[in-house]
């Protein structure tokens, strides 16, 4: 079969109408008010970028537009990669198509619970001056406190050796800070800002007679913490001052029980059985 080409006359036509074209598309592209940065082959949507600066946590308002160009630079950087990484075939690797599963099911799985629970109608003025009532010792004692955490998350038996030694005597802290790379251990500080409602209700009685200095050692199987007081400053609570807290902890717990019973629904429906004998203890 023979290649038929087109006379010279045609081919400059249609390269000056394609030329045209892409000019225009490229005219388009700088013009468009969807988009808040384009380049050759290069698109970010002004929708994107909204998206991701709503997902910002607080910042004083002198310093939003150093935050809002920061967020921009860095979701530039990320869709660049992004474009490279597709170009180069990484979205079709075996281990990066499950970590994008993965991230797809996370997402969807919060949407659905975010629509099963949206109907959850507020507690009653009744029911918030009731949690009060029967909770005034709480808000009478309530503090607010500043927490300094450092979490170790690692191997559950160095974790156990960990957690045993802190338990025994936390002035071995810095030791275990210093020993932790080797022994394959994440380390993570944080300076964390808390109110008596926002702890676990353990928690939140010690801390009626704790002072500054006093620590707290939280563990699981893969992580264990020692959180230190750092300041605690009273901050008692009228019926008033406390509506907005009891309103948010009741919704959220309501939510919470309509959410239980969707999955429990759900796996009804689907007959989930779990085949490894051992993780089905």
């Amino acid at each position: 079969m023979t290649n038929r080409r087109l006379p010279l006359s045609s081919r400059i036509g249609f390269l000056a109408a394609t030329s045209t074209a892409l000019f225009v598309a490229a005219c388009d592209n700088k013009a468009s008010s969807q988009d808040i940065a384009v380049g050759d082959g290069f698109k970010l949507a002004r929708a994107e970028y909204a998206h991701v600066l709503s997902q910002m946590p607080a910042v004083p308002e002198s310093g939003l537009p150093a935050a809002r160009k920061a967020v921009l630079e860095k979701l530039i950087d990320e869709k660049l990669l992004a474009d490279a990484a597709e170009k180069d075939g990484v979205d079709r690797d075996s281990d990066t198509v499950m970590q994008l599963e993965g991230v797809r099911r996370s997402v969807l799985a919060r949407a659905y619970l975010e629509k099963v629970t949206r109907s959850v109608a507020p507690p009653t003025d009744e029911q918030v001056n009731d949690y009060y009532q029967s909770n005034r010792d709480l808000f009478a004692s309530r503090v607010e406190g500043s927490f300094e955490q450092v979490a170790f998350t690692g191997d559950p038996k160095i974790i156990s050796q960990y957690r045993n030694r802190l338990a025994a005597d936390d002035a071995v802290l810095p030791e275990l800070v210093a020993r932790a790379a080797a022994d394959k251990v994440m380390v993570a500080r944080n300076m964390i800002e808390r109110s008596s409602e926002q702890l676990p209700a353990a928690t939140a009685t010690r801390l009626k007679t704790a002072q500054i200095g006093d620590s707290f050692l939280n563990a699981g199987e893969t992580v264990v913490d020692l959180v230190t007081i750092r300041a605690l400053r009273p901050a008692p609570l009228s019926l008033e001052q406390a509506k907005p807290l009891i309103r948010a902890k009741l919704t959220a717990e309501s939510k919470d029980r309509v959410a239980k019973a969707e999955l429990e629904k759900l796996r009804q429906r689907a007959k989930v059985k779990v085949l490894d004998p051992q993780l089905a203890k």
